[in-house]
């Protein structure tokens, strides 16, 4: 394969590095170097004419078909993105084990597109899908399973599956809590996680205990005066409300408030958010909107 002298100058510089001593070139490769460098419609055009090229039988084009569909995804072209990785798996079940590792990323992909379409039970399908098969060496793919748990903990919260959410969101920490030190940052959200299906569950006190651990990691990354601080402190405000203890809430809303106004615009959605938690908590008789505090 070469490129015309209509490519782009630097794209043909890589390339044509990127050659070995037999004028050849791991034609993969380089469409992940384009990746790499953030050139989105280049590389589409690639690989797409490298999929044009390849004959049926060439064991690069499932390859090049997953890559097409993540790129589409990317673009938020869903119906392009799953049309290609379905070409994908059709052709990988065909040439590879079924057990292949491979496959995995086809499956996982597809769980970002469904959920994406909110074809959740899809998702959760395909996501499970992509475990089964990592979890034949989970030391190597650990964070890939944790990922894939922690996404089917997010569908089952959106659909209100509470108790299914707390499963994966807990499976996803023990996951994380045997590979990485008891303070790494990303605990902090699977225990947030936690904390908001706890809460929903009415179960405060599992959901406190979360909050907390989930603040005392972010403090350890994070300056004094972070929105990601005030979002954690707004929840445990926002549980303490909920168990009736309104003086501990105004003390978490007001702390959490403090950092918003050095951080955040006076109109953004979180200012806003906890100075009418605040007014609700100083006038008990006000229907109380609580909801999990989000940072934008």
């Amino acid at each position: 394969m070469t490129l015309s002298s209509k490519t782009n100058q630097s794209l043909k510089s890589i390339f044509d590095n990127f050659q070995n001593d037999d004028d050849e070139i791991n034609l993969l490769a380089f469409g992940y170097i384009l990746q790499k460098l953030n050139k989105s419609n280049d590389t589409e055009k690639y690989y797409y004419r490298l999929f044009n090229e390849l004959s049926e039988d060439d064991e690069r084009i499932n390859y090049c078909c997953l890559n097409l569909g993540n790129i589409a995804f990317i673009k938020k072209d869903y119906d392009a993105s799953l049309e290609w990785l379905l070409k994908s798996l059709d052709i990988s079940l065909r040439t590879l084990q079924s057990n292949d590792m491979f496959l995995a990323l086809i499956y996982n992909s597809m769980g970002h597109v469904y959920s994406a379409k909110h074809m959740l039970k899809s998702a959760v399908e395909s996501y499970y899908s992509a475990i089964a098969i990592w979890k034949q060496s989970t030391d190597e793919n650990y964070l890939k399973i944790a990922e894939c748990m922690n996404n089917i903990g997010i569908i089952y919260k959106q659909e209100k599956h509470y108790p299914l959410a707390l499963d994966c969101f807990k499976e996803t920490l023990n996951i994380l809590e045997k590979y990485l030190s008891h303070n790494h940052f990303d605990l902090s959200k699977s225990h947030c996680n936690i904390a908001n299906a706890y809460r929903q569950l009415g179960r405060y006190e599992l959901a406190l205990e979360h909050y907390y651990l989930s603040f005392k990691i972010l403090e350890k990354y994070y300056s004094p005066v972070h929105p990601n601080l005030a979002k954690v402190l707004g929840n445990i405000g926002i549980v303490y409300a909920l168990k009736g203890e309104s003086e501990k809430a105004l003390f978490y809303y007001e702390k959490a408030l403090e950092i918003y106004r050095q951080t955040l615009p006076l109109t953004h959605i979180n200012n806003l958010k906890i100075e009418q938690l605040i007014r609700n908590v100083q006038s008990p008789h006000r229907k109380i909107p609580f909801g999990t505090i989000e940072s934008k």
